[in-house]
This record gives structure tokens, C-alpha cells and sequence, in this order.
């Protein structure tokens, strides 16, 4: 069977530089390019000469493929009434509503791909002529979860908005593409119909350079959660590492020191910092020194949906973690071999006790680990398992369509 022609409808640009999916993308659309593959990327993204500048540079030679569909409506009234009514539309435009239309009347793809449920907004209703499949990174049903009870009326209101918008885009589709087995387990409570294809999230190791970890420890090692606070799970694991693992951690190794890294840190957790000898640190421009001057990654969310990028970056940068179940989602991570894994407080205090006290486990953990998300999250094994996908999805949509 020849490769499919691609229609591969995004939410944001492709740009390395931007979300953790965004990345993601940028891996897939590489090896894509690299295999001479047919596709063609339809961006849910604002036309700027910028935008158009930074594709050629980080796309040259295959940019063109690109497009860019500005999201939103020009008229402001009407676009906060199609939001209100459709959560989250405002991620999509007219423009990318009139070209999916088109690729469905011209069948000029094989196969249309949105990688994101809000995406689905623009896809015709009818829209059946075209096999397609689409991409889910979270379910916001599982990620509210760990972000505990509302606080407010509206705080309620609108998570019920969107967890229940975003189920209606779902079972839109006889196909989805899901990160883990959990996944597909929620999706099978959200759409009992729907087949689930578990892609693992693409991320290259080229971008990642490995530093073997010291084979001695500092006498101050640094134990770091590294993550979005705005998103719910990052926010969750941050609050449970700062009261309930750190005071254990530092009983057992007095001049350690905790960081809390990432967007809107300070907002949340501002009032730790220079406490017990944490450091709390937002919007910082550039991450890798918090990488690089860490001893142990201690990243365990209460809940949250699919795989967590800032453990894959650990890992490939060389970087021991210790998680959790929520945490190794996705991944398949291994016990003492690939990072080191507890549910309870205490597990996961002891499991971070272990690294800063064995240097030599974390040296083993850290090759092992960079290794794994090669072998399952690279560029190859991704792509290799998407074509796999979407040749099942184009075949059953034959099944279906033979007379």
C-alpha cells in the first residue's frame, strides 16, 4: 500500500521554541520530511511575516507545506458568542473552516489528522467522504481532577463547559489517537465506539544533548520540579512536593535544597521561596541550567492525563526522575531501572532519598532512561507507529464505504 497523503491539521505553529506540543509536532514534521512523505500542515495560527520567517528558517526546504489559518473572528461580539456557545472555537477561524470543507469536496488527501480536539470545531459536520482520526495529548475530565474542588460557582461552571465540549468534539470520531493506555481507558468512558490508537508522544533526541551524571554527588544536591503551574496536574505535583515530600527529604538529607521551576511558580508558591531552603523561580528564559544544576527530578502529580513532558526532557538530558503512576504514564518506566517510582509519600521520599544518597544508582538510571525514550518516544518509532495508524484508519473507512 502506497503512503498516504496527509492533511495534518495543527493548533499552534510547529515551532520548537513553543509548547511542549508544539515540539512534539516539530519532531513528527521533520521525519516526515525526511522519509518524503505527502503531507501537507494546516496551522491554527495568526499570518504574520514573523510566523511565515520562523517556519522558513526552522523548515527550509519543505516550509511551503506549512499554512497558517489566523484563528478567531474578525468581528469581536460575534466571536465571544461563538465561544460561549462552542468552548473554546475561538482556537479555529472561518478560513480553516473554508479549507477543510475544500480537502472534503476534493478528496485531494488520503487521510485528515487534527491533532487537537479544539481543531475539530472547523471540520464540517458532514465531514465523511475523508478517513480521519483525531489527536487527543489530555482529557480535561482527568486533569481537572488534580486540580481538587472549585472554588467558585463559575470556576465549576466552566470546567463542566469544557470537559463536556470537549467530549462532543471526541465522539465526532470513529478514531483516536491516544499517549498511553489510561488514556484509552478514558476515552472508552467518554466514547464506548470510538477505536483507540496509542501513538506515544514524539520528542527528538537530537535536541536533547546527554550529560552522564556526576559520579559524586554535591555536597548541597538540588531535588527540582520543573512545570506549567497553570496547568493543573504540574501545579498539584508542585504543592505536594513543597508540604508533604520535602520536610521528609530534608530529614534525611539536611543541605539539600528544593527548586520549584516554571511558568506562574511565583504566583502559586511565592510565599515558599527562601523558606526551608526552597527556591521558587517563574517564567525563567531559558530552562536547561535548571536541568543541568539538578541532582534528582521529583515530578508525581495526584492525576492528569497523558505523558509529561518535562520527564521526558529529563531523562533524554541525562537528568534521574522519580514519579509516580500518573507521573511514568505513557513511558512503560521501570523501577530502579529507568527511574525510580513510588505512589505513597512515603515511597516517593525514600525513592529520592535513594538518588541523593547513591550517585551510582542515578548514573545507571539516567543512561537506561535516555535510552527508553529513544527506543518509544523518538522521531522513528512515533512516525513508524503513526503510518501503522493511519493505514488501519484509511482500511476500516474502505470497510465501511464498500459497497
Amino acid at each position: 500500500m502506497p503512503e498516504p497523503r496527509i492533511a495534518l491539521v495543527l493548533n499552534e505553529l510547529p515551532l520548537p521554541t513553543m509548547s511542549a506540543a508544539a515540539r512534539s509536532y516539530h519532531a513528527m514534521l521533520r521525519e516526515f520530511a525526511r522519509r518524503g512523505i505527502d503531507f501537507q500542515v494546516l496551522a491554527s495560527a495568526a499570518d504574520t511575516p514573523e510566523a511565515r520567517a520562523a517556519l522558513a528558517s526552522t523548515y527550509p526546504g519543505f516550509h511551503d507545506r506549512i499554512r497558517l489559518f489566523t484563528p478567531g473572528h474578525p468581528l469581536r461580539l460575534i466571536g465571544r458568542i461563538r465561544n460561549l456557545l462552542r468552548p473554546m472555537s475561538f482556537q479555529t477561524g472561518k478560513a480553516l473552516e473554508v479549507e477543510l470543507r475544500r480537502i472534503h469536496d476534493s478528496q485531494a488527501f488520503d487521510i485528515v489528522h487534527l491533532e487537537h480536539p479544539w481543531t475539530a470545531h472547523a471540520l464540517p459536520r458532514d465531514f465523511r467522504a475523508i478517513p480521519s482520526i483525531l489527536g487527543c495529548h489530555y482529557f480535561l475530565k482527568t486533569d481537572f481532577e488534580a486540580a481538587g474542588p472549585t472554588v467558585s460557582l463559575k470556576d465549576r461552571i466552566d470546567r463542566k463547559r469544557l470537559v463536556k465540549a470537549e467530549a462532543a468534539l471526541v465522539r465526532r470520531f470513529d478514531h483516536v489517537r491516544v499517549l498511553s493506555p489510561e488514556m484509552a481507558e478514558t476515552l472508552a468512558g467518554i466514547h464506548p465506539q470510538a477505536t483507540a490508537h496509542i501513538v506515544p508522544l514524539a520528542i527528538d533526541p537530537a535536541d536533547y544533548p546527554f550529560e552522564e551524571p556526576p559520579r559524586k554527588l554535591p555536597d548541597d544536591p538540588i531535588v527540582t520540579m520543573i512545570g506549567s503551574m497553570f496547568w493543573p496536574p504540574s501545579k498539584a505535583a508542585a504543592e505536594r512536593l513543597i508540604k508533604r515530600l520535602w520536610p521528609g527529604i530534608r530529614e534525611k538529607h539536611s543541605q539539600a535544597r528544593l527548586r520549584i521551576v516554571g511558568r506562574d511558580a511565583r504566583r502559586y508558591f511565592g510565599d515558599f521561596d527562601g523558606y526551608d531552603r526552597i527556591d521558587v523561580f517563574e517564567n525563567v528564559p531559558d530552562i536547561l541550567p535548571f536541568f543541568r544544576e539538578a541532582s534528582v527530578l521529583l515530578y508525581a502529580p495526584p492525576a492528569g492525563s497523558g505523558t509529561k513532558v518535562k520527564i521526558q526532557e529529563a531523562m533524554l538530558l541525562g537528568l534521574p526522575v522519580v514519579t509516580n503512576r500518573s507521573g511514568a504514564e505513557g513511558l512503560g518506566l521501570r523501577h530502579g531501572i529507568d527511574a525510580m517510582l513510588g505512589d505513597t509519600d512515603a515511597e516517593l521520599v525514600q525513592a529520592a532519598s535513594a538518588l541523593l544518597a547513591d550517585s551510582d544508582l542515578g548514573h545507571r538510571l539516567a543512561i537506561a532512561a535516555r535510552k527508553l525514550v529513544e527506543d518509544h518516544c523518538g522521531p522513528v518509532p512515533v512516525v513508524d507507529t503513526l503510518m501503522d495508524t493511519y493505514a488501519k484508519v484509511i482500511d476500516s473507512h474502505k470497510g465501511k464505504t464498500r459497497p
